[in-house]
């Protein structure tokens, strides 16, 4: 997805679901994680 980068870099609270939901509490927001290779 070509959104996903902007959504990690402005730190969206919004989880576009659970798993993005799990990683921003546990990476904390605006932190690009690889936990999900797009």
């Amino acid at each position: 997805m070509q959104n996903r980068d902007n959504f990690w870099e402005k730190g969206s609270i919004t989880a576009v679901n659970v798993g993005d939901e799990v990683a921003i509490k546990k990476f904390g927001s605006g932190r690009c994680t690889p936990h999900r290779p797009d």
